[in-house]
């Protein structure tokens, strides 16, 4: 899809899925496992391509470096969602992240 599409039209595409897919896990818990986890992987192979695609010559370096700020945003996001479940509940904090 990112060769035909192109890795904007896919990523928003993406967006698009994993944020309904987060709506609906507050009514069915499944939904953040399929939709959300769907959209979110469509998300991070276009990531990937783009990090490939201006990265040539250096492309382990900078593969490198963007999996070590996904790991670091991954780190930082738990103390998000932790004080947004605290004030809304899970359902209010599945919605603002949505």
């Amino acid at each position: 899809m990112v060769t035909v599409y192109g890795t904007c039209h896919v990523s928003m595409l993406g967006a698009i899925i994993a944020t309904i897919g987060m709506l609906l896990s507050v009514y069915h818990t499944w939904t953040i496992g399929i939709l959300a986890g769907c959209g979110i992987g469509i998300l991070f192979i276009c990531q990937v391509c783009a990090v490939s695609y201006w990265f040539e010559q250096r492309i382990a370096l900078a593969t490198g470096i963007f999996e070590c700020g996904s790991g670091f945003g991954m780190a930082g996001f738990s103390l998000v969602v932790d004080s947004l479940i605290k004030p809304f509940g899970w359902r209010g904090a599945q919605i603002i992240l949505a």
